[in-house]
């Protein structure tokens, strides 16, 4: 953790940033228990949702996906979900 001041960060595909108030909001101790994969302490898991677009911008984002062959990823990976189960 860093002691103050900005920082540029390098992210991955699938790691997030917080703003500090989110994660003074949500608890560093949660945090780092959902990084690691396990419960946060609550007993009962715990189910975080964060909106980080808004419902338009969402919207033109799902659009140019289907239109640039999204649909058809969607069904391979159901085709492959019904095979295995799930």
């Amino acid at each position: 953790m860093h002691g103050g001041g900005e920082v540029g960060i390098t992210a991955q595909e699938g790691e997030f940033m917080f703003q500090r108030s989110a994660v003074q909001r949500i608890g560093r101790g949660r945090l780092e228990a959902m990084n690691e994969g396990r419960d946060s302490g609550s007993g009962r898991g715990d189910t975080y949702v964060i909106q980080a677009v808004d419902p338009e911008s969402f919207a033109r984002y799902f659009d140019r996906y289907l239109r640039n062959g999204g649909h058809q990823k969607i069904r391979s990976v159901a085709a492959m979900m019904r095979m295995e189960g799930r």
